[in-house]
């Protein structure tokens, strides 16, 4: 476990670095290079029992020693216990949030035909699912057969904007994002104590809500969306339904604007995301192994050392005289 947990660590520092300048347009890409790093491990799991590891990593005795000392009995118990405590809690919270969402969707009201018609024509899909609650902000909720449900007051909002929110929310039932972000809140729950799941969890959602952007720039005017998207950020209310993903709700809302402002003036940056190098982080730790605690050379042992040494001093000695 610690071999594949330091393995994790590294991968998901190596891939951010190279995903963090990601553009809208790439955004898509990053986000399945992401889900790939949080389904790695397994790939690691069953490449050990199929291939020997070319490169063996032993750090220094003086950098990490071996600990003699087994852990007692009791700080293993209080390890599990506060493992299982924390888990627990965060699993709660993943049961309450899918009820929460589950509820949303039986209370929301569908949509009188017509108007059910004109909105699939602006998201471009005959078959998407809108409905209309008493929600502060669009979101888009559901697991198997996710839905776009739209405030109450959605009939007053400009046609530009209600493009946009429609636009994006259809592109999130697509990719069938609720229950990707509902598999990262179980694993989340149930690695909670590994950092660098949280950077990937992170970044999928992150990633996700850019893809979003992206796709509703492609039928639409990329300004006019940024300054919707711009504006929807300004009138959000309280937090939206948990796991439900919501349009313009999430953080860094100016950076996701900027992106969009970065490609359609062209000032893309350099740095862009070499896919091959991502690859080789991802596959790469398949043929090492981390070994923690062993020593640099442990093919002589204390005794023998000894004697090597003492051989040595006599010789030197002999020599001198």
């Amino acid at each position: 476990m610690i071999d594949v947990s330091v393995k994790f660590a590294l991968v998901a520092g190596g891939v951010w670095l190279l995903t963090r300048h990601a553009s809208p347009s790439r955004a898509a890409a990053a986000h399945r290079v992401w889900l790939l790093v949080l389904a790695v491990p397994l790939l690691w799991f069953g490449a050990a029992a199929l291939i020997e590891p070319a490169v063996i990593v032993r750090p220094r005795a003086s950098v990490w020693p071996e600990s003699s000392v087994a852990p007692s009995s009791a700080a293993t118990s209080v390890a599990v216990a506060v493992y299982v405590v924390v888990a627990g809690l965060l699993m709660a919270r993943v049961a309450t949030g899918a009820l929460t969402v589950q509820r949303l969707l039986r209370h929301a009201s569908r949509l009188p035909e017509s108007e059910l018609s004109a909105l699939r024509m602006v998201a471009a899909d005959a078959s998407l699912d809108i409905r209309e609650a008493d929600v502060p902000l669009p979101v888009t909720a559901g697991f198997v057969s996710p839905a776009v449900i739209l405030p109450a007051g959605w009939r007053d909002m400009r046609a530009s904007a209600l493009a946009a929110i429609v636009r994006h929310e259809a592109a999130h039932v697509r990719r069938m994002d609720c229950s990707v972000a509902l598999g990262c809140a179980l694993i989340e729950a149930v690695c909670w104590f590994h950092p660098a799941v949280w950077l990937a969890t992170s970044r999928i959602r992150w990633f996700a809500e850019m893809a979003c952007d992206a796709a509703a720039v492609r039928a639409m005017d990329a300004g006019q969306y940024a300054a919707e998207l711009l504006a929807l950020a300004g009138d959000r209310g309280p937090r939206s339904t948990p796991f439900a993903i919501t349009a313009g709700a999430h953080t860094a809302i100016a950076c996701r604007i900027g992106l969009l402002l970065d490609e359609i003036e062209g000032r893309r940056r350099r740095n862009l995301v070499p896919w091959a190098t991502a690859g080789v982080l991802i596959v790469a730790p398949c043929l090492m192994t981390v070994s923690i605690g062993a020593t640099a050379r442990p093919e002589i042992d204390a005794p023998e050392h000894a004697i090597v040494h003492q051989q040595r001093h006599q010789r030197e000695h002999a020599g001198r005289h």
